[in-house]
């Protein structure tokens, strides 16, 4: 789900409860709701109910108050008024992180969250029944026992576990959680049976492929909470993708060959220039450019 329609469907949650709220603002709200069916969805998960355009636009006749909307300091996130169905207006709130950021908070409850570079989290109303929505990114997360449970929507599941520690991020197509401690079940959104998984273990959902569970190297998989990524034997395209999601300078491989290239060690996130340096005298390539660095095969 791109960054844009989640940041969108906030700014309708928040115009829809607006004083100054009009008629013509509902039907282009309508509109976009009309414009693709992952509209509809977004909205509604941000709002923890499944509205629809003919409620909506009934709506209340009399405009509804706009509650305070605030920017978190560091660019962490927004808190958005969301739009409800009849009964007392819910809000929730939208966290996340900017390209090379990392943020730590503390949540209602007591968990702690640690989010990665370029990641979004939807937290339901306090109080409210719901579940958090992670659209985007990637999230550490330290649940206490006692608490609530969480209760997790991504693009191909939900995650729910009493209490544990987790590592959780979003793929291009689908979605991968890793238990460090407690248990973890998860219920794939294409109707397979639930799937439970102990400390040590990743599960790995992908549209049209069957769950994937495997036991990684726990040191590895967390090194990104210190600001470093390691790399075994990776494939340097894939790499690549992954050191550009900390850098606003980028790197891009030139070729399928220089793309295939395998590459292994310990890098510093968001220190660009030095994993350039290193890719020149640990494999045949140069680096030409500036501001977008090219591998460039020698």
């Amino acid at each position: 789900m791109s960054d844009s329609t989640v940041q969108t469907a906030a700014r309708w949650s928040a115009r829809l409860r607006a004083e100054d709220c009009t008629e013509d603002d509902r039907r282009r709200f309508t509109a976009w709701l009309d414009e693709h069916p992952r509209h509809r969805e977004v909205f509604a998960l941000m709002s923890g109910v499944w509205a629809s355009s003919a409620t909506l636009t009934r709506g209340r006749s009399r405009p509804v108050t706009a509650s305070r909307r605030t920017v978190l300091a560091g660019g962490i996130g927004l808190a958005a008024s969301l739009f409800g169905l009849p009964g007392a207006p819910a809000e929730a709130m939208v966290l996340r992180t900017a390209t090379g950021e990392r943020r730590r908070c503390v949540l209602p409850g007591g968990a702690d969250l640690l989010l990665d570079t370029q990641s979004m989290l939807i937290l339901p109303p306090a109080g409210a029944p719901g579940q958090a929505w992670l659209p985007g990114g990637r999230i550490a997360l330290s649940l206490p026992g006692g608490g609530a449970p969480l209760r997790l929507a991504t693009p191909t599941g939900t995650l729910t576990s009493p209490a544990g520690q987790f590592d959780i991020g979003v793929l291009p197509d689908g979605v991968t959680a890793t238990v460090l401690a407690g248990l973890l079940t998860a219920f794939p959104a294409s109707g397979a049976a639930p799937i439970t998984i102990g400390s040590g273990t990743r599960l790995i959902l992908r549209t049209g492929q069957a769950p994937c569970i495997d036991h990684p190297r726990l040191d590895d998989l967390i090194a990104w909470r210190t600001g470093r990524v390691v790399f075994r034997d990776t494939p340097l395209s894939v790499a690549i993708m992954e050191m550009n999601r900390y850098s606003e300078q980028k790197m891009e491989i030139t070729s399928p060959v220089v793309g295939a290239l395998r590459i292994s060690g310990l890098y510093h996130t968001g220190n660009m220039a030095g994993f350039a340096r290193a890719l020149t005298h640990l494999l045949p390539v140069r680096i030409e450019g500036t501001h977008t660095l090219r591998i460039v095969k020698l």
